[in-house]
């Protein structure tokens, strides 16, 4: 499956999806999502009570430190 991503408002990348992840908390909810094409994740963080999207490409060791059941379902899944 493909999915087209709008950094900054007008820089549209699109890429295969291998497998996401959804977190949702009081605030905000946050999709995780590896892509083929891209070693990192890209990190889309859609706010609740405005629904301001912010899509960001995150590191893997930035995932690893901030998010590391995120790390084990998304990205050490995809390696083996």
């Amino acid at each position: 499956m493909t999915r087209t991503f709008n950094f900054n408002n007008g820089d549209c990348r699109t890429y295969t999806v291998e497998k996401e992840i959804k977190i949702k908390d009081p605030w905000s909810t946050y999709k995780f999502t590896k892509v083929k094409e891209l070693r990192d994740c890209i990190c889309e963080i859609t706010e609740k009570n405005t629904g301001e999207v912010f899509i960001m490409i995150m590191h893997e060791q930035q995932i690893k430190e901030m998010y590391p059941n995120v790390y084990e379902l998304l990205i050490k899944e995809a390696v083996k």
